[in-house]
């Protein structure tokens, strides 16, 4: 999806998320909403998060909608386990300026 010039939302998707979706991912990071002169608050001013009590949220005050049942901190049961393969874009832009650097970028 990033890259893409077009980008494809399933029809009961509101305006305001595919609004925020587009700009989050926009690839020019100076034109990318949370990276612009008002920082996150532009974030927290998009009417997709209108309704975030944003204040209660920072206190800890806002109840979860879910609670997932973890047996300890390192319990990583609620985390998907199947392998993704990570395709290579075809628009790397920035393949040049970082061949200076030892590697493909593979090596771990």
């Amino acid at each position: 999806m990033v890259g893409e010039d077009v980008v494809e939302f399933p029809d009961d998707v509101s305006d305001d998320f595919k609004d925020f979706i587009i700009k989050i991912l926009n690839v020019n990071p100076t034109k990318r909403i949370g990276n612009l002169r008002n920082g996150p608050w532009d974030i927290k001013r998009h009417p997709l998060f209108k309704h975030v009590p944003w204040g209660l949220l920072l206190a800890r005050r806002v109840k979860p909608p879910y609670i997932p049942k973890i047996s300890g901190d390192c319990d990583t049961t609620n985390f998907n386990t199947r392998e993704v393969e990570l395709k290579e874009s075809a628009r790397d832009k920035y393949r040049e300026v970082f061949s200076i650097f030892p590697g493909d970028g593979n090596d771990g």
